[in-house]
């Protein structure tokens, strides 16, 4: 699932309602959404109704 969710957002931001649509078409829960999330560094854009996910520039993890 790393893999799939960083092939997700390198071109950038993706809402979280395709993220998560997509994400259960591919077998994946939301828990473990969110634990990846986590691992590769992502964060949040926007508000609850209009979130997106996007890679951390920050690379000081």
């Amino acid at each position: 699932m790393k893999d799939w969710l960083s092939d997700r957002l390198a071109a950038g931001p993706v809402s979280f309602a395709d993220l998560y649509r997509d994400a259960r078409e591919a077998g994946f829960g939301i828990a473990y959404l969110y634990k990846v999330r986590e691992m590769i560094g992502v964060d949040e854009l926007g508000s609850k109704r209009s979130l997106a996910w996007t890679l951390s520039l920050d690379d000081s993890d």
